[in-house]
């Protein structure tokens, strides 16, 4: 993995560990962003963000950004796992 894709994993899996709760893992492979949030009680939650080199490039990627999208998806994730 090259610098700037564990610099901005490793800064997204920060983000994300502030608000939830549970095994954050992020890396980038094949120019994907792969998202993936465990724990004891749900299911693996999985989030990808595709064209991820040109994303950055262009500046249309960031860290803030994908963790409120990860998160709003995740709380939807939760409560649609315990509505059933």
């Amino acid at each position: 993995m090259r610098d700037y894709e564990y610099l901005f994993s490793m800064a997204l899996r920060d983000k994300l560990k502030e608000s939830i709760k549970g095994r954050v893992f992020c890396k980038v492979e094949n120019d994907y962003l792969y998202i993936s949030i465990k724990t004891r009680e749900l299911d693996r939650f999985e989030y990808k963000v595709y064209d991820f080199a040109d994303k950055l490039i262009t500046g249309r990627l960031i860290v803030e950004r994908i963790a409120a999208n990860v998160v709003a998806d995740y709380k939807k994730y939760v409560l649609a796992y315990f509505t059933y």
